[in-house]
């Protein structure tokens, strides 16, 4: 597989006398890569798996009969954030464009949940049933992974939350920045002020 943001090229790769096949996609830990790292793919594989989750809520849900706010809330908790919460760190990288479509069905959801007209506002129903935007959730979960790794000695994703010489470049642009420029501005308000978390001794008490 060949990851650029150019025109993909034919290339040829013989191995042990056989043709190497190149896909323009790949599952990898249950994240879809795309050869253009857009990650278009995987926001429909989870726009098509938390239809389904959609469904389920519909059809316990009533105006008059049915679920109530909390048990449905409950359910998309438990059902559709689990689909959207993982592997977001990586994904966060895709275009705004892309993202928006995760959006749609937390809006989606939370009309199912408060039994909301179509043409209620998303901000209206995520302040009354206390949800986070898509998007400051998605920050949330890289600040949280970020302050793991930087308080974990010795954790293999430890460069991923340092500096890189590619910030420094014209093109650089934070929303689509890897871990450390989207979680910098956090770290300059805290001035790196973490502490380690408390570790189990090596001998049992």
């Amino acid at each position: 597989m060949v990851f650029s943001h150019r025109e993909s090229k034919h290339i040829d790769l013989i191995l042990s006398n056989h043709f190497v096949e190149i896909e323009n996609k790949v599952i990898f830990l249950g994240l879809i890569f795309d050869s253009k790292l857009n990650w278009k793919e995987h926001i429909h594989y989870i726009e098509q798996k938390c239809k389904k989750r959609l469904n389920l809520m519909r059809a316990v849900a009533g105006s008059t009969w049915g679920a109530n706010k909390k048990t449905l809330l409950i359910t998309y908790r438990t059902l559709i954030w689990s689909i959207i919460d993982y592997g977001s760190i990586a994904y966060n990288a895709a275009p705004e464009t892309t993202k928006n479509r995760l959006g749609v069905i937390q809006h989606k959801v939370l009309r199912i949940v408060c039994g909301a007209f179509c043409s209620t506002a998303a901000s209206a129903m995520q302040v009354d049933t206390g949800e986070l935007p898509q998007a400051l959730r998605r920050s949330q979960q890289e600040i949280r992974y970020s302050v793991k790794v930087k308080c974990t000695d010795g954790h293999p994703a430890k460069s991923v939350t340092d500096f890189h010489w590619t910030t420094l470049s014209k093109k650089f642009i934070v929303s689509a920045a890897p871990i450390y420029g989207k979680t910098l501005q956090y770290f300059l308000k805290t001035n790196n002020q973490l502490t380690t978390p408390p570790t189990l001794p090596e001998l049992p008490p």
